[in-house]
């Protein structure tokens, strides 16, 4: 069975992501509100109410804030990291102590057909990515994260499709008159976000060693990047290294725009490729 990923939103102002496979259908955040999600699901005509699970990666509101008003509609299981728990259900409420939740720890379990590995990232609060897979395919999804360590890479080395943080530019970011000096460090910090840069070396490394075919790059700041800017650094990082990513589908999840699905296997179309440039119809 194919597994498939839409990016439903990107961004600092909301992330959900649909992950689909075989007879089984589910959700990596939902930080977007309830009604607009549902909207967005029934365009690509799926039942909200037939979702098999919502994995939450962390607490924080754009990973969360649209969960309590889509648990009070649809009784979707909630699957949580156990130290994350306290955190996310404090924006529940009440809401929390009526509603199915799956705690689950660092080992890999399954949702229906597929498996789920937690990937924990350095973030300021726990964070966990996500590897899901079936017996052929897998993809990975890791943003919020300051750094990638080996066990992060190792973890996600042999995806066929990469969903990756590329938050921001360092030189924007620094030369921003928004953002105070205290959230500049707590963004270039270990436990922040990843850069542009940082980024395309974990893709350049990915690619050259394992199954890597395509990459969705993510969580692109509004204020301290963009687009081309973090596919420009992409592209360099290639050349530096003296590889041609002809082999490779590149395209980037926005923050008001749903992608359209994203099949593992499918050929790379490389990083000008029109097509490649934005995952958005």
């Amino acid at each position: 069975m194919a597994l498939s990923i839409c990016s439903i939103a990107s961004g600092s102002r909301g992330n959900c992501v649909l992950v689909k496979g075989g007879n089984t259908t589910l959700l990596i955040d939902l930080g977007i509100p309830s009604e607009y999600l549902v909207q967005k699901l029934e365009s690509l005509n799926i039942s909200p109410a037939a979702l098999d699970g919502v994995l939450i990666t962390h607490e924080h509101g754009d990973h969360t804030n649209g969960l309590p008003a889509f648990c009070r509609r649809f009784p979707v299981p909630v699957y949580m990291r156990e130290d994350a728990a306290a955190g996310i259900k404090k924006r529940w409420k009440k809401d929390a102590r009526n509603h199915a939740c799956v705690l689950f720890g660092g080992e890999d379990f399954f949702i229906k057909g597929l498996g789920v590995s937690p990937i924990e990232l350095p973030h300021d609060v726990p964070c966990t990515g996500f590897s899901i897979w079936d017996r052929e395919e897998k993809l990975s999804v890791i943003t919020d994260l300051g750094v990638l360590t080996p066990r992060v890479l190792q973890s996600v080395g042999d995806s066929g499709i990469l969903m990756i943080e590329s938050n921001h530019d360092p030189d924007l970011l620094r030369a921003s008159a928004k953002y105070p000096a205290v959230l500049k460090r707590r963004i270039l910090s270990a436990r922040g976000h990843l850069s542009n840069a940082d980024c395309a070396e974990a893709v350049v490394r990915l690619y050259a060693a394992g199954r890597l075919k395509r990459v969705i790059l993510a969580h692109l700041s509004l204020e301290n990047n963009y687009p081309d800017l973090a596919l420009s650094t992409l592209r360099a990082a290639f050349a530096r290294a003296g590889l041609s990513a002809d082999g490779l589908a590149v395209s980037v999840a926005e923050q008001y725009k749903v992608s359209g699905f994203i099949t593992a296997g499918a050929e790379g179309l490389g990083i000008d490729n029109e097509e490649a440039r934005s995952v958005a119809n």
